[in-house]
């Protein structure tokens, strides 16, 4: 039996013009990457003005649930040009692992653990710069002082984004939380933010080095340094039982990695 194609099965759903805008893309090669993750696939599909959008689109028995991230309303050409991809099976297939739904930040309690000195200089330096704050920018200067994330968090983030060929800004937010959480002396914190990034980094297989560790080594060397070199006992054994397990893992396959560790001794 030949399977239906999505075009055809769900053409109703677009206008005539974004059909005809649709197949112009895919034939132009707009359609960057697809990947299928179970029932659900994740493009990246180029616009306009050198931009690029995602969509997501996941299929069922129940029917089709398409976004595009695009600022059009209805189902677009960037969804259409991807079920073309889709049906020609121009898709990488992935693993993709489920992320934990953290608890909303409360700015209330938030704002009640930041010391009154470090909030007073943040309130200033910012209306040096803007008058505005911005409640993400605020969160992520002190996220220090919420409860800490588990490490499933930090690696199944970072794994599907380096499963999807994609960098965003969470690696360098991640960084930068384990640098604070060594200036507040939470040295087991830091510690298991930089093995989760490392270990994501190397579990997903992503090529793209550069990005990851050669850029970054010198710092994950150094936080590791200084959470063996501060931290207790039971910490001090953990990250020598970790990095012996980098050996079994094959982990030092990466002549990077395997300097960035020589760092830490």
């Amino acid at each position: 039996m030949i399977k239906e194609k999505l075009v055809n099965k769900y053409e109703d759903l677009f206008e005539k013009q974004i059909i005809y805008r649709g197949k112009e893309y895919h034939k132009n090669g707009m359609v960057r990457k697809v990947f299928k993750s179970e029932n659900t696939y994740i493009a990246k599909v180029a616009g306009t003005y050198r931009n690029e959008y995602t969509i997501h689109i996941e299929i069922s028995k129940k029917g089709i649930d398409m976004h595009c991230d695009c600022p059009y309303q209805d189902n677009c050409k960037h969804e259409y040009a991807t079920l073309m991809a889709i049906d020609n099976k121009e898709y990488k297939t992935i693993k993709l692992l489920p992320i934990e739904e953290l608890e909303e930040i409360k700015m209330s309690e938030l704002l009640k653990s930041i010391p009154e000195d470090k909030l007073k200089k943040y309130i200033e330096d910012c209306f040096d710069i803007d008058d505005e704050i911005y409640k993400n920018d605020l969160v992520e200067e002190f996220e220090v002082y919420l409860p800490e994330k588990p490490r499933k968090y930090f690696y199944n983030t970072l794994f599907n984004e380096f499963q999807l060929e994609t960098f965003s800004y969470n690696l360098g937010k991640f960084i930068k939380l384990a640098e604070k959480s060594l200036e507040y002396k939470k040295y087991q914190y830091a510690f298991l933010i930089v093995a989760s990034v490392i270990e994501a980094y190397k579990d997903s297989k992503y090529e793209d080095k550069q990005k990851v560790v050669f850029i970054n080594y010198n710092t994950f060397a150094t936080i590791i340094r200084i959470a063996n070199r501060k931290g207790n006992k039971t910490l001090q054994a953990g990250i020598q039982k970790w990095i012996a397990s980098l050996k079994d893992k094959n982990y030092y396959d990466d002549i990077y990695l395997e300097d960035m560790i020589e760092m830490t001794k």
